[in-house]
């Protein structure tokens, strides 16, 4: 199995299949996270993740260190993870918001929080 700091070095140097690998190495990760995505599509949610993956794959200066790799690897997913949460508590306030404003155009009374 080839090291993790190998196969990133080989991503940034254009290898897909290695960025392939690396992905599959995380699987358990990014499927932990769609699992407990608010996002009612978990395909969508699953190729966020992957697409975290990849940006910080090209961000990374170091990666000498296997344990490091997995660390910074995990907590961009995480930290997606929970840009995404927020985004959709968002849009669902957003929409709770519509909803009031039409039900008071229609002549309903609109709820105060």
């Amino acid at each position: 199995m080839d090291q993790l700091g190998e196969l990133i070095c080989r991503v940034k140097n254009g290898d897909g299949e290695s960025f392939e690998k690396i992905a599959e190495r995380m699987k358990c990760t990014i499927e932990k996270y769609v699992r407990s995505s608010f996002w009612k599509e978990c395909e969508d949610a699953r190729q966020e993740y992957i697409l975290a993956l990849w940006e910080a794959i090209m961000k990374m200066k170091y990666f000498d260190n296997e344990g490091q790799c997995v660390l910074y690897l995990n907590r961009a997913v995480e930290i997606r993870y929970y840009e995404l949460q927020r985004r959709a508590a968002k849009i669902t306030e957003h929409e709770e918001m519509e909803e009031d404003i039409e039900g008071a155009a229609k002549g309903k009374s609109m709820l105060l929080y």
